[in-house]
């Protein structure tokens, strides 16, 4: 959501020192769900305030013995750089290997609540997977430390936002490296990578050809590594609706068009559904490509523009209508999904935040869990929907 970008353009600012600690192996398969071990890797990752060597080193090739941080522009892949063409060229999100495939449920991870260190990311993996076993990200580092490895050990496959600074280009392109070789050391565990979060103009501070720019590059530097990962864009509805032909670029340049659904916010009053249809009837030539990567309705704070009310009975009534038609929806393309890749979906979020002294109080109060993590606003099931647990088993997938 747009507040976001206070927090993350605040915390690329400072760096955290990586040093040596113990090595935390979170569960990896969906066989391993000892919830003493859990908690036990969730003790030590809050009495720990570093991160495992082996993270940074999966991602950072060591120049020497120092001790000091990894710079997010050290990556072994090397400057990416950024051509003034924007031709593109797309793949197929069905196309991708069988490793790749995803689960219709998913969840969105912010630090707004309580992230001071490394060692929270690790702790908010774990606590996310009780419930899910793949998590969204708007960003690739936080406080310069990839996020991607403490996912993979708390056994969740992730779907990777590269957040753009429109006035500091260099984060930007450290963000695109992060991304890239995130997917490279993680492909498997890689569901897909989008450039940008609700900021294409005017809304935003980016043109079309400049997030399409951005995303080739993403594509190109995967493509020089082999690594096949769909590489897309997420923005508002109401931006993917406009009826310009830049918007059709944008799309015709995307392998996932990613679109943040809210009834919250509708004045219409239009359900998750409506807003779908709107969205398939915009690009029917794109179908396939269509991911819901935010959805959700805060349980607690004023009532909003549209005059949308918050409370924790219509948060759950909510929530319960996401998961039945995301999952009917998977069901609905199942046939299609055999290929490979995924319909997946992001609730937003799984923890309640802080607010912005400037945003609405309702901003606060939009996850599935409280701020600390410690207690589920109400029953959430463990990111399955039905069959998708034996499907997976039947394939001997372990990256679960």
């Amino acid at each position: 959501m747009l507040f976001l970008g206070i927090l993350f353009f605040v915390s690329a600012c400072a760096a955290i020192a990586l040093s040596s600690s113990k090595n935390f192996t979170g569960p990896t398969s969906i066989a391993e769900k000892d919830s003493t071990q859990t908690a036990e890797l969730l003790a030590d990752a809050r009495a720990s305030s570093a991160a495992p060597v082996s993270t940074s080193a999966l991602l950072f090739s060591a120049s020497s013995s120092s001790s000091s941080s990894p710079s997010i522009n050290s990556s072994p892949l090397g400057p990416i750089s950024i051509s003034s063409s924007t031709k593109v060229t797309t793949v197929d999100p069905f196309s991708f290997p069988a490793t790749s495939r995803s689960l219709a449920l998913g969840v969105c991870w912010a630090p707004k609540h309580n992230m001071s260190s490394p060692a929270d990311i690790l702790a908010d993996a774990l606590l996310i997977r009780r419930h899910f076993r793949q998590v969204r990200t708007f960003y690739s580092a936080y406080y310069q430390t990839p996020v991607m490895p403490y996912f993979v050990q708390a056994g969740l496959k992730a779907v990777l936002g590269v957040f753009m600074y429109p006035d500091e280009p260099s984060w930007t392109e450290a963000e695109k490296r992060v991304a890239v070789q995130s997917a490279i050391s993680f492909p498997s565990h890689t569901v897909a990578i989008y450039v940008g979060n609700e900021n294409v103009a005017p809304y935003g501070n980016y043109s079309v050809d400049e997030l399409i720019r951005h995303m080739q590059d993403v594509r190109e530097g995967l493509r020089e590594k082999g690594v096949q990962v769909p590489v897309g864009t997420v923005q508002r509805l109401t931006e993917w609706l406009r009826e310009k032909d830049e918007m059709d670029r944008l799309a015709e340049a995307s392998d996932l068009l990613g679109v943040n659904f809210y009834p919250y916010f509708s004045i219409d009053g239009e359900s998750l559904e409506a807003q779908w249809e709107k969205m398939v009837k915009r690009y029917p030539n794109h179908m396939q490509k269509i991911r819901v990567t935010e959805t959700g309705w805060p349980s607690a704070g004023s009532p909003n523009f549209a005059n949308r009310t918050a409370s924790h009975a219509q948060a759950e009534a909510y929530y319960q209508t996401y998961v039945k038609w995301a999952c009917e929806q998977r069901r609905r393309i199942e046939g299609e999904e055999e290929k490979g890749g995924g319909a997946e979906t992001f609730y937003y979020a799984y923890f309640d935040g802080r607010a912005p002294s400037t945003a609405p109080d309702y901003e606060a109060h939009f996850g599935l869990v409280t701020e600390d993590g410690n207690k589920p606003k109400f029953e959430l099931e463990d990111g399955f929907c039905p069959g998708e647990k034996e499907l997976l088993q039947e394939k001997d997938d372990k990256t679960f």
